[in-house]
């Protein structure tokens, strides 16, 4: 009978502190591992945003029949809005001419506010204000681009963060992601 009531009666204080105790320990070796997690996934999620708008740029020019264009926007100067993506197709004049690039709706890309976007072989975007890196899509395939090679590298402001680099195949226009190492 002593052995029920002492077993009904629950946990002792002191058991209840060091399971506290280890709890703290545990949450305090795993915080620091999942705030890197973020900034990471971030990373990856602007380069496949970029990835996703370009595949997008190249099936609505074969679509449309109309040169679609993809602009990268990455200004540094303070209050800017972070590095975005956008997605536009070509609008005639009468005679056959560009007339003007159309904001395709529901075709913007929002970079994370940390993402640095280098293009080309080593060159970091900087310069102009608008539309720094651009591509081209025609629709009989063809693909034109503001940077040669065909390269994005995507990084970040905090060392810790693995960048990731886009590389578009210029013959087919179609984009592939790695991280590097």
């Amino acid at each position: 009978m002593t052995k029920t009531r002492a077993a009904a009666r629950g946990f002792s204080l002191m058991e209840l502190i060091i399971v506290v105790a280890i709890i703290a320990v545990l949450a305090m070796l795993a915080v620091p591992n999942l705030m890197a997690i973020v900034p990471q996934a971030q990373m990856r999620g602007s380069a496949r945003g970029v990835a996703s708008l370009l595949q997008q740029a190249r099936i609505m020019a074969e679509n449309t029949q109309k040169p679609t264009r993809l602009a990268l926007d990455c200004r540094p100067s303070s209050g800017a809005p972070p590095c975005e993506a956008r997605l536009y197709s070509a609008a005639f004049k009468p005679n056959g001419t560009l007339d003007k690039w159309v904001e395709a709706p529901f075709a913007k890309r929002e970079l994370g506010r940390t993402v640095r976007v280098a293009a080309g072989a080593s060159t970091p975007v900087t310069g102009s204000p608008a539309n720094v890196f651009w591509a081209v899509y025609m629709p009989d395939g063809e693909v034109r681009a503001s940077h040669e090679p065909w390269r994005l590298i995507f990084s970040s402001t905090n060392s810790r963060v693995t960048p990731w680099e886009l590389v578009v195949n210029k013959a087919s226009g179609r984009p592939t992601l790695r991280g590097l190492q």
